[in-house]
């Protein structure tokens, strides 16, 4: 496929494994990135090859060609090379690298920002109280300032300002906050089920993949606080304050 006739600044990374035993495993792919973002991916499996689009979600299609419900990628099926030199195929490639080359915005931007961020802390800290498990920590000795450092540090952690890490003490104060609390088995279950509402109640965009990225950091994040739960744990020193994008976790 002449993708490089299409994309000629595109960076062609290639890869080819073992021929696989499975006639549902993929065996060899070329990635072409722009800025180090990838754009488009050629996976070749034995009876025909897909055309990935990484950022498929976000492309108009109006062949209806692109399959897939994944939170971003999306592809089309290739049988025979009559398939890839389809018009409607260039086309879609032409729209990829469009908006492959321009700047996606953080997760902090794109769900409205620090007032955004304001909003979803104050909508998770009542769904808390609201909670009969949640209740009680949420209501016992919780600092005063708890919704501003809330949205300060979900809003660092998704690309926007350092004010938390230059404020309150970065992630090894948030983690002490919670280190040797004993949380109960199903603490973190509700803790994330409260996040998820509080993004409705806080009318951040109901986007599928925000959404997606939102609940994915936050199941993550849980289980990284509640690694430190038990009684007697402590906080590292010296951690920084996670990122995450909507590739997931940065670094």
């Amino acid at each position: 496929m002449a993708v490089k006739a299409i994309a000629p600044g595109a960076v062609e990374v290639a890869y080819q494994g073992a021929a696989p035993r499975s006639t549902t495993f993929m065996w060899k792919i070329a990635r072409y990135a722009v800025n180090g973002a990838n754009v488009v991916g050629i996976g070749t499996y034995p009876g025909h090859s897909n055309l990935f689009f990484y950022r498929g979600r976000e492309l108009d299609d109006g062949s209806g060609l692109l399959e897939g419900r994944g939170k971003e990628m999306r592809f089309i099926k290739l049988r025979t090379p009559a398939d890839a030199a389809r018009p409607q195929v260039k086309v879609m490639l032409k729209k990829a690298f469009l908006l492959g080359s321009t700047v996606r915005p953080s997760i902090f931007e794109f769900a409205g920002g620090r007032d955004a961020f304001q909003a979803l802390a104050a909508a998770h800290h009542r769904r808390c109280l609201d909670d009969p498990e949640l209740n009680h920590p949420f209501s016992h000795g919780m600092n005063p300032d708890h919704v501003d450092r809330l949205a300060d540090y979900w809003a660092e952690v998704f690309g926007g300002p350092p004010r938390y890490s230059q404020s309150y003490g970065g992630q090894a104060a948030m983690v002490a906050i919670h280190a040797g609390k004993g949380a109960g088995e199903d603490l973190g279950q509700r803790f994330v089920t409260c996040f998820v509402k509080a993004a409705d109640d806080a009318k951040l965009p109901a986007d599928e993949a925000l959404r997606a990225s939102l609940r994915a950091y936050m199941e993550w994040a849980v289980d990284q606080v509640l690694a430190y739960s038990p009684a007697g744990s402590e906080a590292p020193a010296g951690e920084t304050v996670p990122r995450w994008s909507w590739d997931g976790l940065e670094g």
